[in-house]
Order: C-alpha cells, then structure tokens, then sequence
C-alpha cells in the first residue's frame, strides 16, 4: 500500500499520515509513504513512476487531483487501475466522478466544516473569547466508484486446467 501525502506541514496530510500508518500496523499491511511535488494532478504524474515502481496494489492519494494525476502516470506506464493498482483520492469532486474510471473518494463534509467553523466564531466572538483553539472532528464517507477492486491475483507456478 502507498500513501500519496501531501504537503508538509499540512495537518490534513499528517493526520492521514497518522491514520494510515496505524491501519497498516493493524491490519499487517506494509505502507509506504511518498510525498507529491504538490497536491495537484501534476503532483501525482510526478510520482506515478514510484508508485508503478513499488509494485503497490493500493494507493490512498492526499486528494482527487493527485489521484487523477496518478492514474494518468500509471496508464501511460501501461498499469490498469483498478485492475493492476486501485486508487483512492480524498474530497469527492467533480472531476473524480467524471474521470474514467470513475474515482473512489472519500468525501469531505465541506457545507458542514463551513457551519461548524461560523458557529464557532460566532460563539467565541459573543464570549469574548480570543483565541482558544477548538478541535473538531467531522465524519467521512467512503464512496465506492470504478477505480478500486480486489487485488490481482499473482502465482509463481501456472495453474492445472480444469477438466471440462
């Protein structure tokens, strides 16, 4: 598995870092962490050769671009998502869901950050609060789309045919 991370310093990006590493651990999966030139569909083309390098079946991307970027760095590889490598992005947008394949995303409660960040303002605004940091956590969904399925099979010996 390879986690596409972004920026540095980003909290986004070590959060997910952080989540992805404890997955692995759990789940005994290895994880590699590499890092795009920058969180945009350049970003992903730009690592597509390490990814295809790795040998990973799985990729999480830090968001929708860098999986579209990386997808395309793949393809010109001669690599088939989701048939050789499935790709994950993180924001569900519109380019995602018209790209083909359609892009597995986990989607981000943006109308819902935008409220909860008002309403904390507003609260702390009336109780003369300066500056107190809040943390709020706000729930994801996985959204399952075209470019993910089971792993590709690999044997080191041919299979017997069946009798037919």
């Amino acid at each position: 598995m390879v986690l596409l991370s972004g920026p540095e310093g980003s909290w986004t990006s070590e959060e997910m870092h952080a989540a992805a590493t404890a997955a692995a651990a759990e789940y005994g999966v290895e994880l590699t962490v590499l890092r795009p030139n920058a969180p945009t569909e350049q970003g992903g083309l730009a690592v597509a050769g390490a990814v295809a390098a790795s040998g990973a079946s799985g990729v999480l991307c830090y968001n929708d671009l860098v999986a579209l970027g990386l997808i395309e760095g793949l393809r010109e590889r001669g690599l088939d998502v989701p048939g050789d490598v499935s790709v994950i992005g993180v924001d569900d947008s519109l380019p995602g869901r018209l790209n083909r394949p359609k892009l597995t995303t986990i989607t981000m409660p943006t109308a819902a950050a935008g409220r909860m960040a008002v309403d904390l303002l507003l609260a702390a605004v009336s109780a003369g609060d300066s500056g107190t940091p809040t943390l709020a956590r706000l729930e994801t969904h996985l959204v399952v789309r075209e470019s993910t399925g089971a792993a590709a099979r690999v044997t080191a010996e041919p299979q017997p045919s069946l009798p037919r």
